[in-house]
């Protein structure tokens, strides 16, 4: 086919949240992986992952990075932001990132290999079930756990779901923590 001569093989944005979906991705690379999404969820992920139930549900202790990218116009200076971004990946020993970058990513992953022989996956919501916050009607997450706090207030974050009309968080499978 005429695509696949130009761009080469293309696959299933699934398969690629089923990286982050089924596990696999930190059973292979525990360890390994670094993290460059919004960085109020990173935060979020950092916390999360200081709790032992956490750490054996998603099968790693610890990620490399917390690269923090704006929540809004991260890909208006795309060259800007690779540069801030590359300075980072300079001193990072992960072997994975896992971005969540919106649109941003278009503009930004091209850049991010000049910095780092990492490999960069776009696994967009991905980051939000690390965080706890994923909406469990996507086929790809429904047997997905999300581990929340009890004393966290989640209204402060850009919940991508958040405004879905199947979202019924309620009905979820949630492990809450204190």
């Amino acid at each position: 086919m005429l695509w696949q001569a130009l761009w080469g093989p293309r696959y299933s944005i699934d398969a690629i949240y089923g990286l982050v979906a089924t596990r696999w991705v930190f059973r292979q690379y525990s360890n390994q992986i670094g993290l460059i999404g919004n960085g109020k969820k990173l935060d979020l992920i950092k916390r999360l992952t200081e709790n032992s139930k956490y750490r054996e549900y998603i099968g790693t202790d610890f990620f490399t990075d917390y690269i923090d990218i704006p929540e809004k116009g991260a890909a208006d200076k795309p060259l800007e932001l690779a540069a801030k971004i590359g300075e980072q990946l300079k001193s990072s020993k992960a072997k994975v990132f896992l971005v969540g970058a919106g649109h941003a990513k278009t503009a930004l992953l091209p850049y991010l290999r000049t910095y780092s022989d990492a490999v960069f996956i776009d696994v967009g919501v991905g980051i939000d079930a690390l965080a706890g916050c994923v909406c469990q009607e996507r086929p790809y997450f429904g047997d997905w756990v999300n581990f929340r706090f009890k004393d966290y207030n989640y209204g402060e974050i850009d919940q991508m779901d958040y405004n879905y009309p199947g979202w019924d968080k309620s009905k979820y499978k949630t492990v809450m923590l204190d």
